[in-house]
C-alpha cells in the first residue's frame, strides 16, 4: 500500500471492492477530501486484517490526535464468487473520542475517558448531568494526568534523567500514576502516604514498584506531615520532588498542553459531539486543585457564564475560604484524597464560583447507588462530587449540562470501615444452601 498525505483536517473514506483482475481477491482503494488517496488488495482470508492495516494508514494523522474531525469509514459485505460483482457497501462506522495509535505505551493510554450521562441518579432535575470518566485511566484515578504532566514536564527541564528517583508526598492516586510511569520510563519512585489512608493503596503502590513510606497523621504546620517528609527527604538525597499540590504541570494536565488534550477540552468536545452546544457548572473536590483550577479555567474560557462549584467534604476548610475568603474549622473526615485544613497552591479561588459542602455519609451512600444504578465501580470522592453535582443541577437557573468527575475506583478502598460495613451487609444478604 501507498499513502499520499492529504493534510491534517482532512476526513476521509475507505472502501472495499473485489477485484475485476483477479478472482478471489479484494482491493482496498480510500481517499481523503484533500486528495490523499491508498490502495492495497489481498486474499479473502485477510480481509479484515488489511482493512485495517488500510485505516491504520489512511488515518495516521487523525489517529495521532492531530486532526479535529472524525472520519467515517464505509466495510463492504463481497460475495467472493468467481464472477464480476460490484461490492455494495453494507456498514457504516464512525470512528470517535478515543484515538487508536499504531504505537502506544502508558503516558498516551492516560485520558480520553468516556463522558456518561447519568440518567438514573440525576432523573427529574431540570438539566442533565454527565460524569468524566477518570476512574478508567490505566492507574485507576484522574491523577494519572497529574503524574504524566509533572513527569513530562520535569524530563523537559533535565529533572528526570533515567535512573533519576522522584518522590512524593500523595494520599495514593498520585503515587500510583508516578508508579507506573517511573516504571515504564526507568524511574525510581518513593511514596510518603500519612497513615488513616486505605491499606489497599499501601500495597497497590508496592506491587507497582514503588517504595512507601507512611507517616503519623499531623496538620501541615507539623513536620512530620507526609508531605514535608518528603518535601525533607527530596532535599536531604537530590531527588526529584513531584510537588503536585503547587507544580503548575498539575494545572496544565487539565487546562490542556500542545501534546495532550486537558480534560476541560476533552468535556467540551465531548458535550459538543452529544449536542450539548455549553456547560451549565462543572463540580469538582480539590485535592491538590489541578483537576478544578486547570478545566475549569479552561471551560471558564469557553463560557464564562459556566459555573465552577467546589465539592468540599464536612470537615475540610476549604469550602469556607471558597465562599467567604476565610478558612473554616479543620475537622475530621472520612472520604480520603479530597479537602484540607490548609488551600493548596495549585487551586485558585479566581477560577470558583462557590463551594458546596457534603458529609461522609452522603457522599458513601452515593457511592453505593452509583455502583447499582449506573454501572459506576468508583470511590468515596466520587460520590462526594456527584451529591454536589445534583445539588448544583437541582436548583435549575443554568444554561446547560452540569458535569462532574469519577475521580478514581472503588478497589483501593476495600480495607476501610465504610467499604467493609457495604460489603458486610451485602454478604449478609447472599442466599446460601440449605443444610445437607
Amino acid at each position: 500500500m501507498r499513502w499520499w498525505n492529504g493534510g491534517s483536517n482532512s476526513s476521509a473514506i475507505a472502501t472495499t471492492r473485489t477485484s475485476l483482475e483477479t478472482p478471489g481477491c479484494f482491493v482496498i482503494e480510500a481517499e481523503n477530501l484533500a486528495g490523499g488517496r491508498a490502495r492495497c488488495a489481498g486474499d479473502p482470508i485477510a480481509q479484515h486484517l488489511a482493512a485495517f492495516g488500510a485505516l491504520d494508514q489512511i488515518f495516521g494523522e487523525w489517529l495521532r490526535g492531530e486532526c479535529s474531525r472524525s472520519p467515517k469509514i464505509w466495510s463492504s459485505a463481497i460475495d467472493w464468487s468467481r464472477r464480476r460483482r460490484r461490492v455494495r457497501c453494507s456498514r457504516r462506522l464512525a470512528v470517535t473520542q478515543r484515538c487508536y495509535r499504531d504505537v502506544m505505551d502508558v503516558i498516551e493510554a492516560i485520558g480520553n475517558t468516556p463522558l456518561i450521562e447519568l440518567k438514573r441518579v440525576a432523573a427529574g432535575l431540570p438539566v442533565k448531568v454527565f460524569i468524566k470518566c477518570e476512574h478508567l485511566n490505566p492507574g485507576g484515578s484522574v491523577k494519572d494526568r497529574t503524574a504524566r504532566a509533572i513527569v513530562l514536564d520535569a524530563e523537559a527541564r533535565g529533572q528526570l534523567r533515567p535512573g533519576s528517583t522522584v518522590i512524593e508526598g500523595t494520599a495514593g492516586n498520585t503515587g500510583v500514576g508516578l508508579a507506573l510511569l517511573a516504571s515504564a520510563r526507568g524511574y525510581r519512585c518513593v511514596c510518603v502516604l500519612p497513615e488513616k489512608m486505605a491499606v489497599d493503596k499501601r500495597v497497590a503502590l508496592r506491587q507497582l514498584g514503588s517504595e512507601v513510606i507512611i507517616t503519623r497523621n499531623a496538620p501541615l504546620s507539623n513536620p512530620l506531615n507526609f508531605r514535608n517528609v518528603a518535601a525533607r527527604m527530596a532535599e536531604e538525597n537530590g531527588w526529584f520532588l513531584a510537588n503536585q499540590f503547587h507544580n503548575p504541570a498539575n494545572i496544565t494536565a487539565h487546562y490542556g498542553t500542545p501534546r495532550f488534550k486537558g480534560t476541560g477540552e476533552e468535556i467540551l468536545a465531548q458535550l459538543k459531539a452529544a449536542g450539548e452546544h455549553t456547560i451549565g457548572a462543572f463540580v469538582a473536590s480539590s485535592g491538590s486543585g489541578g483537576t478544578i483550577t486547570g478545566a475549569g479555567k479552561r471551560i471558564k474560557e469557553y463560557d464564562p457564564r459556566t459555573q465552577i462549584v467546589l465539592a468540599d467534604p464536612v470537615g475540610s476548610s476549604i469550602a469556607d475560604w471558597v465562599n467567604t475568603g476565610t478558612l473554616g474549622p479543620d475537622g475530621p473526615f472520612a472520604v480520603e484524597g479530597i479537602g484540607s485544613g490548609s488551600v493548596p497552591g495549585n487551586l485558585h479561588r479566581d477560577v470558583l464560583d462557590y463551594a458546596e459542602k457534603v458529609t461522609d455519609a452522603d457522599a458513601f451512600a452515593m457511592v453505593e447507588r452509583l455502583v447499582k444504578e449506573e454501572g459506576l465501580t468508583v470511590g468515596g470522592s466520587t460520590g462526594l462530587n456527584v451529591v454536589a453535582a445534583l445539588r448544583v443541577a437541582a436548583r435549575g437557573n443554568l444554561q446547560g449540562p452540569v458535569v462532574t468527575i469519577a475521580a478514581d475506583q472503588w478497589d483501593r478502598y476495600r480495607s476501610t470501615p465504610w467499604m467493609k460495613a457495604w460489603m458486610d451487609r451485602e454478604a449478609a444478604a447472599i442466599t446460601l444452601p440449605q443444610p445437607a
